[in-house]
């Protein structure tokens, strides 16, 4: 499903990641710093069709190493379900909404974040932390 333009931006495949068309590197001097909060993320929404539900995967990654993740399923409270319909279709909204910090501290760097049902996977556009 197509996702809104925002802060955060949401593809059901790295492949479409849109800092990483034709297989170009990601330069950490060109991803703007959009969070200077390590101890929380920045609000996001997630379009995803009706059947993905419910969320089973919640973590951030790091984009320069990837075996270096914060499960933050614990937090997947602060994500909302809003089910909708519009032009002939129905799709869920989840709304991430920051009420308290993180369960765990996030070093400055390049991250991801990653939300799944178990079934389909989502990514997040790659963002930089820098506090």
């Amino acid at each position: 499903m197509d996702q809104p333009f925002g802060v955060i931006r949401f593809y059901d495949s790295k492949d479409k990641w849109t800092h990483n068309r034709n297989n170009r590197e990601v330069s950490p001097a060109k991803i703007p710093v959009i969070w200077e909060n390590n101890v929380r993320l920045p609000q996001f929404q997630l379009f995803t069709e009706t059947d993905f539900d419910p969320i089973t995967v919640f973590k951030v990654v790091n984009y320069s190493d990837t075996t270096d993740e914060v499960d933050l399923i614990a937090d997947v409270a602060d994500i909302t379900k809003i089910s909708a319909s519009a032009y002939n279709q129905s799709f869920n909204a989840w709304v991430y909404y920051s009420s308290g910090d993180l369960s765990e501290t996030l070093d400055d760097g390049l991250y991801y974040i990653e939300i799944s049902d178990g079934s389909t996977t989502y990514y997040s556009n790659v963002f930089k932390l820098e506090t």
